[in-house]
């Protein structure tokens, strides 16, 4: 068999039994989708030394992981292995585009709903109208009912907006939206608009028939004929419309809902299979610690914040019969969900069966996550070893690897990532800010971070830094002018920013990209950058929030943010009157005269 140990182990683990199979690539990506009546033997075929087809050992070739589903069936297989194609779009798989389908138009389900367009008819609940062949046409009439009836087109929060005060955006002021967000018009009245986008779309076209019959007219007293024409063509579309058109509502999900698990002494892996007109469409997994061996207590908390504003509630959700309060988890997410969700128990039956599929492949994935385990502490330890042999450096127990962040050299920070024995260790991460003394620059950002670093002692067995020779060179001056010995290494990228190897400040060395070293290497790289970056923009959104504001006495970060939230930004609050910074929330005639004093002084000092 051409395959690894770990592919072995796992291909020997695989039921005999009808379901999906994954192939997955060294960077967790699907590649492909399959479906078989006995899945041991369909996977064992693909590592058969008697495969000749060029496509197939090439895919085979990038096999890194393979994980699998069970069904009941051979049909089921086949609903979800094409769902999981649709869903994940393998490289090596025969894909029909979801985008060259026809659209349909939308009306979300919403306190202020949205006509919108869409490609997927099941996305979430709502009205929906189509599908529309003549796409071009439909785009046009969706924007112009919008801008005539002015609805929202944007994704704002609206009852936080008006309960912020938020002014309205631009689409208000242009007359194209008519700013609910502003409490600029009532919900009654914005739902009666939303009705008269439904009339619309069900074909009663009266409303934008008088508006293109206006537009016409008027373009013709006016002698601009081609725009007359223009309005000729949509009245007349409108007609060829309003005998072809159809509308599809779905109020409520029509899917069902199988919930079991199984555990062992590490954790418990639930899995939900998602069925629809009895079909197996999705199955989901959901791994937990099993800390306090109580898994009764974790499954009734897990169907809690699961079906908790869920926006595909089901109506039935079948599990096993375990000592949990059925009754008062029903009530309770029918309280939250506003709707009439039933918990079953199959005692026999169909329902029955699924539901201890559902249990199987909760087992099954526990058996994965095993050898994944067994799997990555192997490769973990071969890691080092590949390491100690390249670098002469024995032992490799802690390795640190550091990163320097920032835009242009402004606010740079840095950071520290730690692992032991081939392992992430994140309560040994640390962050760094860089104070810079003249012009800041990446080396000299480096050398001070792990400066301050090996000041703390406890030193790791090697340095791993996320750059070229340039660094590393930079670091060993360091290192020898604080009489400290400590390994380090480069780990160098090509042009497109992917990690190919080790170097010091004289040479690089190279790295089998086949190799765990080279795993663990990408591994520590995309860790550092990871940290670095987050630590950065959590640091820029703090700088973020400092402004002029900070400067005016009397104005705290409250009313600093609702002043931010009620103008848009400091550019309107420079224009504010005291009349309108006054009425923001927390304001006060004193606090407002102050700003507009201050930004006043400014324009002064500027026009000296």
């Amino acid at each position: 068999m051409n395959c690894n140990d770990y592919l072995q182990n796992l291909i020997k683990s695989i039921p005999d039994k009808p379901g999906v199979y994954l192939m997955k690539n060294i960077s967790s990506e699907v590649i492909y989708v399959g479906k078989a009546i006995s899945l041991k033997k369909r996977v064992r075929q693909y590592f058969s030394n008697n495969v000749k087809d060029i496509k197939v050992l090439a895919m085979v070739s990038n096999i890194d992981d393979i994980e699998y589903i069970v069904t009941n069936n051979e049909m089921e297989a086949l609903m979800l292995e094409n769902n999981l194609i649709k869903q994940n779009k393998p490289f090596y798989n025969i894909l029909l585009r979801d985008d060259k389908s026809f659209p349909y138009i939308k009306i979300t389900k919403e306190d202020y709903p949205k006509a919108i367009k869409t490609r997927n008819k099941l996305d979430h609940d709502g009205i929906f109208f189509g599908p529309f062949t003549d796409v071009m046409m439909m785009n046009r009439y969706l924007r112009d009912i919008n801008e005539l009836l002015q609805l929202r087109d944007c994704n704002r929060n609206i009852a936080k907006s008006i309960e912020n005060k938020e002014r309205p955006c631009l689409n208000y002021h242009i007359g194209i939206c008519s700013a609910p967000c502003a409490s600029k018009i009532s919900k009654e009245g914005y739902n009666e608009r939303v009705d008269a986008v439904v009339d619309f779309f069900k074909g009663n076209h009266t409303l934008l028939k008088k508006s293109y019959q206006t537009k016409m007219e008027d373009a013709v007293k006016e002698l601009r004929f081609e725009d007359a024409a223009e309005y000729r063509d949509l009245l007349n579309h409108l007609q060829i419309l309003s005998e072809k058109q159809n509308v599809s509502i779905r109020k409520y999900s029509s899917k069902q809902h199988y919930v079991s698990f199984d555990y062992d002494s590490e954790r418990i892996i639930i899995t939900v299979l998602i069925y629809e007109k009895g079909n197996l469409i999705a199955r989901e997994f959901y791994d937990f610690d099993n800390y306090f061996k109580n898994y009764e207590e974790i499954f009734a908390s897990f169907l809690m914040q699961y079906y908790t504003d869920n926006p595909d509630i089901p109506k039935e959700v079948y599990i096993e019969d375990i000592s949990i309060n059925i009754e008062a988890i029903e009530e309770s997410l029918n309280k939250e969900n506003d709707s009439k969700i039933s918990i079953v128990i199959p005692k026999i039956g169909k329902k029955k069966e699924i539901l201890q599929l559902a249990k199987n492949n909760s087992t099954e994935q526990i058996k994965l996550i095993e050898l994944k385990s067994e799997r990555k502490e192997k490769n973990s330890y071969y890691a080092i070893i590949e390491l100690e042999n390249l670098t002469g450096v024995k032992p490799i127990h802690a390795i640190e690897s550091f990163d320097v962040s920032n835009i242009s050299g402004a606010d740079s920070v840095g950071v520290k990532i730690v692992f032991k024995d081939g392992k992430k260790s994140p309560s040994d991460y640390r962050k760094y800010r860089i104070q810079h003394h003249g012009k800041p620059d990446d080396y000299a950002s480096t050398a001070h971070m792990i400066e301050r670093r090996l000041l703390k002692g406890d030193l790791p067995d090697i340095i791993l830094l996320d750059g070229g020779k340039g660094h590393v060179s930079t670091i060993k001056k360091l290192l020898e002018k604080m009489q400290i010995f400590v390994p380090v290494y480069g780990m160098y990228k090509n042009d497109r920013h992917q990690t190919e190897g080790l170097c010091d400040e004289n040479q690089i060395f190279e790295v089998n990209k086949n190799s765990k070293l080279f795993r663990l290497l990408s591994e520590i790289q995309n860790e550092v950058h990871r940290f670095a970056i987050n630590y950065h923009r959590k640091s820029r959104e703090k700088t973020m929030l400092r402004s002029e504001l900070d400067e005016i006495s009397g104005i705290g970060e409250k009313r600093k943010l609702a002043l931010l939230r009620a103008f848009g930004g400091m550019e309107g609050i420079k224009n504010a009157s005291i009349e309108d910074l006054q009425s923001v929330d927390g304001m006060n005639a004193r606090s407002a005269k102050a700003i507009v004093e201050y930004f006043q002084r400014k324009n002064e000092e500027h026009k000296e």
